[in-house]
This record gives C-alpha cells, structure tokens and sequence, in this order.
C-alpha cells in the first residue's frame, strides 16, 4: 500500500493519472507526499496492481459503477462521472476543491496542451507526456540549472541560452544544452510550455 494515508491540506500537487503509460516507482515518489490522487477509470487496473490509495475515479457510468465494486476496500472515495474529457472534468473538481496544482500523466500528445488553456491561471500544472515533463511558465521567462546534454523543447519564437538546436518536433523546437549551467528562455509573450527529458 502506498504512504500517503495522511492527513493533508491539500498542499501538495494533486496527481491525475490518465493513462496507464508511467513508471510505478516515478509515480510511486510523488505519492511520498500524500497528494490527492485522481485517476481515470480506463487506468485503473495498473492502479491496483501497485497498490496505490486512490481518492478520486474518473469515468462514463458504467465505468464507476464497476469500479465501485472493485474498489470496496479502499473507501472512502469519491466516484466523478465524466461529462467531457476526463482530464477537464478532473481539472474542474481540483480548481473547485480549492487545489493549488497538480502533476498530469498522460500520453494525449500536443492537442492535449490547447484543452488546458482555460485552467492555466486557475491551478499549476505538470503534464508528463512519455518521458518529457511540461512545465507552463507563467512570465516570459524561465531559469533553472541544468546538466550537459539535457534536452528541451520549447515552442518556436522562445530563446534558449546554452543550447543547440537539434530539430523541430510537432510544433516544438528540440534543443540539446551544450553545457551544463542556468538555462534562460525567454518568450516575446507571458506563458510557455516548456519541456524537459525525465
């Protein structure tokens, strides 16, 4: 069973599991810290089998009311039906239930990014997207230390300092640091995603 029987204050970044593409023990360390723990209903089943207390199930009816009973032995929990996409619906729950953010799994690929648009002032988000973790910064820019050959992407019109442009991916650009050190990127306007290899 995971550690996170705790009392919190919802403090901690919420996790959203909305595939079943991650790493249990990635996932597993973010659960240190006893976050609410959303996932949907189509995951659920790697869920179990890690063993992780969940507090929200996301999904269609027939879904939950499945879910309901294989899930008996971890009550409470909280059984939201999907009206829209999954990750809108949870996004809605958290911004309601006075959440501050939330780290995102899912393997959804760039559209997923313009149905976040709307939540992005409302609550801090991490998407990790296979193996690239997506930080939205809100200024028009961003520093942090970074090591040799680190590899970022970022949308075209935003500045990397330190890197080397490798090629243009969907609509981002892939930059290989050529050093390690602070890492600037600076966008003409406020608000970017920027993506980082995990």
């Amino acid at each position: 069973m995971s550690s996170h029987h705790i009392v919190r204050d919802d403090q901690e970044p919420a996790l959203l599991l909305l595939t079943d593409h991650w790493r249990p023990d990635f996932v597993g360390n973010l659960l240190e810290w006893g976050p609410v723990v959303l996932v949907d209903a189509e995951g659920l089943d790697k869920v179990i089998a890690n063993e992780f207390k969940l507090d929200v199930v996301i999904g269609t009816k027939d879904q939950l009311h499945q879910s309901k009973s294989i899930l008996t032995y971890q009550q409470p929990i909280e059984f939201l039906e999907k009206h829209h996409y999954t990750s809108l619906d949870a996004l809605n729950y958290l911004i309601h239930s006075k959440h501050k953010a939330v780290n995102i799994f899912t393997c959804a690929g760039q559209t997923f990014f313009d149905l976040l648009d709307p939540f992005l002032h409302q609550i801090d988000i991490v998407v990790f997207d296979d193996n690239i973790k997506w930080v939205y910064c809100k200024t028009n820019v961003f520093k942090k230390w970074y090591p040799n050959d680190q590899i970022i992407y970022v949308k075209e019109g935003v500045q990397i300092e330190l890197g080397e442009k490798i090629k243009a991916e969907n609509s981002f650009i892939k930059y290989k640091l050529k050093a390690e050190g602070f890492l600037e990127a600076q966008s003409a306007t406020s608000g970017f995603w920027l993506g980082e290899t995990v």
